[in-house]
């Protein structure tokens, strides 16, 4: 570090939270931006069970792609294992970390009620081209998409 203000830099960001109900505090070696000193951060808890899947579920018919959130809120649960959980078959899977989402492409077996968590896409994947799928992989859809239908 070349500078002072470098030396100082606290690291990651101080958040103050107004509601703290379903947070436990936790002791974590960061330093405060006011005070540089070790301070308490908050951690959600809560445990968020995955809904009741009946077996005889209706589902759709064709092929689907698919948007499952994984941020506050959501099951405690892996997207891929959801998607099993549900009976969900898919092609291709993509993890976008910044958005706390999945896609999966070409998801079949879909019910007809998705939980909040879960919902359609309505772009060719031409659109997500740059956003997780690449040429190669938008070929590779559209041919099995396709020769499914």
């Amino acid at each position: 570090m070349s500078t002072e203000e470098d030396e100082r830099d606290p690291g990651p960001a101080v958040f103050k939270l107004e509601n703290t109900e379903g947070f436990e505090v936790i002791d974590i070696d960061v330093l405060d931006e006011e005070d540089w000193e070790l301070s308490d951060y908050w951690v959600d808890t809560t445990v968020y069970p995955f809904p009741e899947i009946p077996e005889d579920i209706p589902r759709r018919e064709g092929l689907f792609n698919l948007s499952y959130s994984v941020g506050m809120g959501t099951p405690n649960m892996h997207a891929q294992k959801g998607m099993k959980e549900l009976g969900i078959t898919y092609q291709h899977a993509t993890a976008h970390s910044i958005a706390d989402m999945w896609r999966f492409y070409n998801c079949s077996n879909v019910p007809v009620d998705l939980p909040d968590f879960i919902r359609i896409l309505e772009h060719p994947f031409e659109d997500y081209i740059g956003y997780g799928l690449g040429q190669a992989d938008v070929d590779r859809l559209n041919k099995y998409k396709e020769e499914y239908q």
